[in-house]
Protein backbone atom coordinates (compact mmCIF):
# COMPACT_ATOMS: atom_id res chain seq x y z
CA UNK A 1 0.00 0.00 0.00
CA UNK A 2 1.08 3.55 -0.70
CA UNK A 3 -0.15 6.39 1.53
CA UNK A 4 -0.58 9.87 0.13
CA UNK A 5 -2.28 12.78 1.97
CA UNK A 6 -5.05 10.94 3.84
CA UNK A 7 -5.39 8.39 1.03
CA UNK A 8 -4.13 4.88 0.53
CA UNK A 9 -3.36 3.38 -2.84
CA UNK A 10 -2.83 -0.27 -3.62
CA UNK A 11 -1.20 -1.75 -6.67
CA UNK A 12 -2.89 -5.10 -7.13
CA UNK A 13 -4.07 -7.70 -9.58
CA UNK A 14 -7.73 -6.92 -10.36
CA UNK A 15 -8.53 -10.63 -10.45
CA UNK A 16 -7.30 -11.13 -6.84
CA UNK A 17 -7.92 -7.93 -4.90
CA UNK A 18 -6.28 -7.75 -1.45
CA UNK A 19 -9.39 -6.37 0.26
CA UNK A 20 -12.08 -7.77 2.53
CA UNK A 21 -15.58 -8.51 1.31
CA UNK A 22 -18.05 -5.62 1.26
CA UNK A 23 -15.43 -2.96 1.99
CA UNK A 24 -16.06 -0.34 -0.72
CA UNK A 25 -19.01 1.96 -1.36
CA UNK A 26 -17.72 2.85 -4.82
CA UNK A 27 -15.20 1.44 -7.30
CA UNK A 28 -14.13 3.06 -10.56
CA UNK A 29 -12.72 1.18 -13.54
CA UNK A 30 -11.88 4.03 -15.88
CA UNK A 31 -10.42 2.75 -19.15
CA UNK A 32 -9.18 -0.45 -17.57
CA UNK A 33 -11.17 -3.36 -19.00
CA UNK A 34 -10.19 -2.78 -22.63
CA UNK A 35 -6.55 -3.41 -21.64
CA UNK A 36 -7.30 -6.80 -20.08
CA UNK A 37 -7.82 -10.07 -21.99
CA UNK A 38 -11.49 -11.01 -22.32
CA UNK A 39 -10.99 -14.28 -20.41
CA UNK A 40 -9.98 -12.26 -17.31
CA UNK A 41 -13.08 -10.00 -17.25
CA UNK A 42 -15.22 -12.52 -15.37
CA UNK A 43 -12.66 -12.69 -12.54
CA UNK A 44 -12.59 -8.89 -12.32
CA UNK A 45 -16.39 -8.63 -12.20
CA UNK A 46 -16.45 -11.23 -9.41
CA UNK A 47 -13.80 -9.37 -7.39
CA UNK A 48 -15.56 -6.03 -7.83
CA UNK A 49 -18.84 -7.60 -6.70
CA UNK A 50 -17.13 -9.29 -3.74
CA UNK A 51 -15.47 -6.09 -2.50
CA UNK A 52 -18.48 -3.79 -2.96
CA UNK A 53 -20.82 -3.17 -0.04
CA UNK A 54 -24.50 -3.99 -0.54
CA UNK A 55 -25.95 -1.16 -2.66
CA UNK A 56 -22.40 -0.08 -3.52
CA UNK A 57 -21.68 0.70 -7.14
CA UNK A 58 -18.97 0.55 -9.75
CA UNK A 59 -18.48 3.05 -12.55
CA UNK A 60 -17.01 1.45 -15.65
CA UNK A 61 -15.91 3.58 -18.59
CA UNK A 62 -14.54 2.09 -21.80
CA UNK A 63 -14.22 3.25 -25.42
CA UNK A 64 -17.38 2.62 -27.45
CA UNK A 65 -15.93 0.25 -30.03
CA UNK A 66 -18.93 0.24 -32.38
CA UNK A 67 -19.31 4.05 -32.48
CA UNK A 68 -15.59 4.45 -33.04
CA UNK A 69 -15.69 2.01 -35.96
CA UNK A 70 -18.57 3.95 -37.51
CA UNK A 71 -16.61 7.19 -37.15
CA UNK A 72 -13.55 5.67 -38.83
CA UNK A 73 -15.63 4.35 -41.75
CA UNK A 74 -17.49 7.67 -42.11
CA UNK A 75 -14.28 9.70 -42.18
CA UNK A 76 -12.66 7.25 -44.58
CA UNK A 77 -15.58 7.46 -47.02
CA UNK A 78 -15.09 11.21 -47.34
CA UNK A 79 -11.33 10.86 -47.23
CA UNK A 80 -9.34 14.05 -47.48
CA UNK A 81 -6.16 15.34 -45.85
CA UNK A 82 -7.84 16.85 -42.76
CA UNK A 83 -9.67 13.59 -42.00
CA UNK A 84 -6.46 11.59 -41.70
CA UNK A 85 -5.70 12.88 -38.20
CA UNK A 86 -9.20 12.02 -36.96
CA UNK A 87 -8.89 8.53 -38.46
CA UNK A 88 -5.50 8.13 -36.76
CA UNK A 89 -6.88 9.22 -33.36
CA UNK A 90 -9.90 6.92 -33.54
CA UNK A 91 -7.68 4.04 -34.62
CA UNK A 92 -5.79 4.58 -31.34
CA UNK A 93 -9.15 4.24 -29.58
CA UNK A 94 -9.50 0.79 -31.13
CA UNK A 95 -5.95 -0.51 -30.59
CA UNK A 96 -4.56 1.66 -27.79
CA UNK A 97 -1.50 3.84 -28.02
CA UNK A 98 1.03 1.02 -27.73
CA UNK A 99 3.53 3.04 -25.66
CA UNK A 100 4.29 0.09 -23.41
CA UNK A 101 3.33 -3.46 -22.46
CA UNK A 102 -0.13 -2.66 -21.03
CA UNK A 103 -0.97 0.16 -23.43
CA UNK A 104 -2.77 -1.99 -25.99
CA UNK A 105 -6.49 -2.61 -26.17
CA UNK A 106 -7.38 -6.27 -25.98
CA UNK A 107 -11.15 -6.01 -26.28
CA UNK A 108 -13.82 -3.77 -27.78
CA UNK A 109 -17.02 -2.96 -25.91
CA UNK A 110 -20.58 -2.00 -26.79
CA UNK A 111 -23.38 -1.25 -24.30
CA UNK A 112 -25.28 -4.54 -24.71
CA UNK A 113 -22.14 -6.55 -23.96
CA UNK A 114 -21.39 -4.63 -20.77
CA UNK A 115 -25.01 -4.96 -19.62
CA UNK A 116 -25.03 -8.72 -20.25
CA UNK A 117 -21.67 -9.26 -18.52
CA UNK A 118 -22.55 -7.22 -15.45
CA UNK A 119 -26.10 -8.51 -15.04
CA UNK A 120 -24.82 -12.09 -15.27
CA UNK A 121 -22.67 -11.29 -12.20
CA UNK A 122 -25.59 -9.94 -10.17
CA UNK A 123 -25.29 -6.21 -10.88
CA UNK A 124 -28.15 -3.83 -11.60
CA UNK A 125 -26.99 -1.81 -14.62
CA UNK A 126 -27.74 1.71 -15.76
CA UNK A 127 -26.19 3.98 -18.35
CA UNK A 128 -26.30 7.45 -16.77
CA UNK A 129 -26.83 10.43 -19.07
CA UNK A 130 -25.01 13.74 -18.73
CA UNK A 131 -22.45 12.39 -16.25
CA UNK A 132 -18.75 12.43 -17.00
CA UNK A 133 -16.22 10.92 -14.65
CA UNK A 134 -13.19 11.36 -16.92
CA UNK A 135 -12.16 13.55 -19.83
CA UNK A 136 -12.03 10.67 -22.31
CA UNK A 137 -15.46 11.61 -23.72
CA UNK A 138 -13.81 14.72 -25.18
CA UNK A 139 -11.49 12.57 -27.29
CA UNK A 140 -13.56 9.55 -28.26
CA UNK A 141 -17.01 8.02 -27.86
CA UNK A 142 -17.17 6.23 -24.52
CA UNK A 143 -19.60 4.00 -22.66
CA UNK A 144 -20.21 4.84 -19.02
CA UNK A 145 -21.94 2.26 -16.87
CA UNK A 146 -23.04 2.52 -13.26
CA UNK A 147 -23.56 -0.99 -11.89
CA UNK A 148 -25.01 -1.46 -8.42
CA UNK A 149 -24.57 -4.50 -6.20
Amino acid sequence: FIEKKNSKFAIADGTKLPFKENCFEEIRLIHVLEHIPRKEHEKIYKEVYRTLQPNGFVFIEVPDFVKICYLIVDEYQKLCEENLERIRCWTLSVYGKGRGIGDFHRWGFYPQLLRKDLESHGFKVEFPNNIHISNHYMMEPVILVKATK
